[in-house]
């Protein structure tokens, strides 16, 4: 290289650096940048922000936005879905900008929740649509040494939503505490994994009606989900048990804590207990893509029974409400396709769940989908 080409390259590099715009320094304002929409979903999903557990959430009809602000102290996520024939908006605003973290979740529309009331009662017309308001705030303490991720958080919750009871009269609202403690420990996982190779997950609940004593009682829980490896490498063995109470007043209250056996629809139960299995595992990597449309990723399949136990289970029966003491089972089979949609970047996982119910001697098979949008 020629001296005059060297020179004229010095030159040329000389002249970039001075050409930078200079802009000037302002103090950052958090309160007007507390939203900044970053991307959407087009369908709805039961996001909460601390969800600790791995269980899936379905999807539906609808369209979500979320927001994140530029420190990730506030997070928002403005949601819409289309249910049995209703139109549901559901706001949620989380605060992580200093402790404890603070959240606040509506939901605003949907058919009024009515708690039974006598058969020689009849109510007037509902012209209401059902409302919900959630505050809560809790404590996550993270403790990252190591190979393990491990988690203790401590929460408590005001929920109030405008369900109506009789009590001598229609009335409407009610008012709950829950207090909550989450606890969990797992090995950090590889993309392959289904689930942790080694891990523990502890939930314990409490809920009361401190304005409603007379007419509502309480309720506790404890969960615990306990993760394996299995027999092949990505493979996963999971157990899980759950127990949760009602101390009974004149109502029963309209919260279920530990799931029915997969294929049974979830109703309120004085006592119930159940324990279940999984064994989920990958079986084909097709790599495939249909342009911009789809791309499906991995295969996974998980076999699972479930096994449990209640007192005083408020069955609907042809339209009645009957009481019933004792045992649900169910087994069966998840095949899912992890995929991506429309170049959307969350992964989704969509599939298929076939149970058969030995007690009623019956066949159960649902349509499961789930997102993941790792947003919180």
């Amino acid at each position: 290289m020629t001296k005059k080409l060297k020179q004229q390259e010095m030159d040329q590099e000389h002249r970039g650096r001075n050409d930078y715009q200079q802009y000037a320094a302002e103090p950052y304002n958090k309160a007007a940048n507390l939203f900044k929409v970053h991307s959407w979903l087009p369908f709805y999903t039961d996001l909460d922000e601390n969800n600790l557990s791995i269980d899936y959430q379905s999807i539906r009809p609808g369209i979500m936005l979320f927001s994140q602000n530029l420190l990730s102290t506030a997070f928002s996520t403005l949601s819409y879905r289309y249910d049995n024939g209703y139109h549901i908006f559901r706001p949620s605003f989380t605060f992580r900008g200093a402790y404890p973290v603070f959240n606040i979740t509506a939901t605003l529309g949907g058919p009024v929740s009515v708690l039974p009331y006598p058969e020689e009662v009849t109510l007037p017309e509902l012209r209401s649509y059902y409302k919900n308001v959630t505050v809560k705030t809790y404590v996550p303490l993270f403790f990252n040494n190591g190979r393990y991720l491990k988690v203790i958080q401590p929460q408590l919750e005001y929920e109030w939503s405008n369900t109506f009871y009789y009590n001598d009269i229609l009335r409407s609202g009610i008012s709950w505490i829950h207090l909550k403690l989450f606890t969990y420990r797992y090995l950090r996982s590889s993309h392959r994994d289904l689930y942790p190779r080694w891990g523990q997950f502890i939930s314990l609940t409490y809920t009361d009606t401190p304005s409603d004593k007379e007419q509502f009682g309480s309720l506790w829980s404890a969960r615990a989900d306990f993760y394996f490896p299995g027999i092949l490498k990505h493979h996963s063995l999971r157990f899980n048990a759950g127990y949760q109470r009602q101390t009974l007043q004149r109502f029963y209250l309209p919260i279920n804590r530990i799931s029915f056996p997969r294929g049974y629809p979830n109703t309120m139960a004085e006592e119930f207990m159940k324990a279940g299995i999984d064994y989920a595992f990958p079986f084909l990597y097709p790599d495939f893509s249909l342009s911009w449309l789809l791309y499906i990723k991995r295969l996974t399949a998980n076999i699972f029974f479930d096994l449990s136990y209640g007192t005083n289970i408020q069955e609907i029966k042809n339209d009645t409400r009957e009481s019933y003491s004792g045992v649900y089972d169910a087994t069966g089979i998840e095949l899912f396709a992890d995929i991506h949609l429309f170049r959307i970047m969350f992964p989704i996982r969509a599939g298929i769940r076939y149970s058969y119910l030995p007690m009623m001697n019956a066949h159960d098979i649902q349509w499961l989908f789930t997102v993941d949008t790792n947003i919180f």
